[in-house]
């Protein structure tokens, strides 16, 4: 396996200080909190994001050891897309002009959002039991809504995991046998694309890495979320041992999470092979994705990929 450890657009982040250098810096605020409620009052919640079958449930499972609280997973975002659009919507265009003493007339959109997110806050930490949430929604839309849910939520975090289109694909079509292959690369390559537009809108607020990562490098992972999370040391380490113990689809005793496929090596049909290069390819090449090896080869490797 061989390439960078980070590409361009998948391990991309804000500067997030490493764990040794965070707790250089002294006693932090939030590592002197009781319980599961900050003390400041504001809702906290991270968002994992991702295609399916890229390391999302390992990551929402090892969060899960630390002070965060969430379902296995979330999907509420219809919900409050739905919500926000009929607010944004509501009174923006009358035939008539603003009558005095009319609500709908002055109403203010974004104060009304700002106040139904704090209740969608309040419903899940009332869930939850806690002031530390976690969402994990494996779907594109979820990964477009990310504007939404940074700018009304309290204190939004939002992490990504990619994971090569290869052996993602391959997952798919192993784990949900009765939809299409088109459909499945059509999944993974509209997930990725819309992360790559959506994050230029966060202004650094996320922590995006790759499944690779995730599979070799547990331990460093865990450190990297720790500290963009602010976790004291005891949290990052069930998060590091979660990870070491149970990697990404490595469920079975002869699956090593480590070793990635090759496109030549797959049993997919030439009609499978076009379908693939022309939808996930053009996504691939800009994430730095390879054919025959985990990240982009020097040379093409496979014919139809050109």
């Amino acid at each position: 396996m061989s390439g960078p450890t980070e590409m361009p657009g998948i391990g991309d982040t804000a500067p997030v200080p490493d764990a040794e250098e965070a707790r250089a810096r002294g006693p932090r605020r939030r590592d002197r909190l009781h319980g599961m409620y900050p003390e400041d009052g504001r809702t906290r919640i991270v968002y994992i994001l991702g295609s399916s079958r890229s390391g999302t449930s390992a990551l929402r499972n090892a969060l899960a050891r630390t002070r965060y609280n969430g379902y296995g997973e979330g999907h509420m975002q219809p919900l409050l897309s739905r919500l926000s659009e009929e607010v944004l919507a509501y009174g923006a265009t009358t035939t008539a002009g603003p009558r005095p003493g009319n609500a709908r007339a002055g109403i203010d959109r974004e104060a009304l959002l700002r106040h139904l997110f704090r209740g969608y806050e309040a419903y899940l930490s009332e869930q939850r039991r806690s002031g530390y949430l976690l969402d994990k929604t494996p779907t594109s839309r979820m990964v477009a809504a990310v504007p939404l849910l940074n700018r009304y939520h309290q204190d939004a975090k939002f992490i990504f995991c990619a994971r090569r289109h290869v052996d993602n694909v391959q997952s798919k079509i192993r784990k949900f046998s009765g939809r299409s292959f088109e459909a499945q690369c059509r999944v993974w390559a509209r997930c990725n694309r819309s992360w790559a537009t959506v994050k230029e809108e966060l202004e650094g607020n996320y922590l995006a890495f790759d499944f690779n990562d995730l599979a070799v490098r547990p331990g460093a992972i865990a450190a990297r979320i720790a500290a963009y999370l602010e976790l004291p040391p005891e949290e990052e380490a069930g998060m590091a041992a979660y990870l070491v113990s149970e990697r990404p689809q490595a469920a079975s005793a002869t699956r090593d999470p480590t070793r990635f496929l090759k496109f030549s090596e797959l049993d997919w049909t030439e009609a499978e092979k076009e379908t693939f290069v022309k939808i996930c390819g053009p996504v691939g090449d800009a994430m730095g994705y390879g054919y025959e090896s985990y990240f982009r080869e020097t040379e093409p490797a496979c014919g139809g990929a050109g």
